[in-house]
C-alpha cells in the first residue's frame, strides 16, 4: 500500500482492488476480519445504554437487547458502521416519547444522546489498529501467493 493511504481509503483500495481481481474469498475473509475487529464496541454500546438510558420502564434493557450488527461499507462512503435495530430511533438521537402511566398522555423525554456515538467514538482508537492487523494479513496473503 501506498505510505500516503490512510484509514478507509486503504481499505476502500484494497477491497476494489481484490474485487477487480476476482479474488471473492479474500474479499469476504477481508470484510471478516473487519467485522471481528469491530465487534467488541456492540458490547460496548449495550453496556452504555444500560447505564445511560431511563431505568424506569426498562427501555436500557430493551435498548440493550435490540439487534445489532457491523457492516462494512465499499461504496460512495466507505468504512464501518455499528447499525442498531432496523430503523435509528429518538434515543439514539437523545429524545424518548413514551406514553405516561395511566393518564393516556404521551410525552418526550431528554437523554442523554452522547451514549451511542461516544461510545463508538471512543472505542475508535481500539479498533483502527484491529482493522489496521485484518488489512495487514490479507495483504500479507496477497504478497505470499505471488
Amino acid at each position: 500500500m501506498a505510505d500516503g493511504i490512510q484509514g478507509a481509503e486503504k481499505f476502500l483500495t484494497l477491497s476494489k482492488a481484490l474485487k477487480a481481481a476476482g479474488e471473492k474469498d479474500l474479499r469476504k475473509e477481508l470484510h471478516k476480519g473487519i467485522q471481528a475487529a469491530a465487534k467488541p464496541v456492540i458490547a460496548d454500546v449495550r453496556q452504555a445504554a444500560l447505564s445511560a438510558l431511563p431505568k424506569r420502564g426498562g427501555l436500557n434493557v430493551h435498548v440493550a437487547k435490540t439487534a445489532a450488527r457491523i457492516r462494512v461499507k465499499t461504496g460512495r462512503d466507505p468504512g464501518v458502521d455499528v447499525v442498531w435495530g432496523r430503523r435509528q430511533p429518538g434515543y439514539i438521537d437523545g429524545s424518548v416519547r413514551h406514553p405516561v402511566f395511566d393518564t393516556g398522555r404521551w410525552v418526550s423525554q431528554h437523554v442523554d444522546g452522547d451514549w451511542f456515538d461516544g461510545t463508538v467514538e471512543a472505542a475508535g482508537p481500539t479498533v483502527r489498529p484491529e482493522i489496521d492487523k485484518a488489512i495487514e494479513v490479507i495483504c500479507d496473503k496477497i504478497v505470499r501467493s505471488v
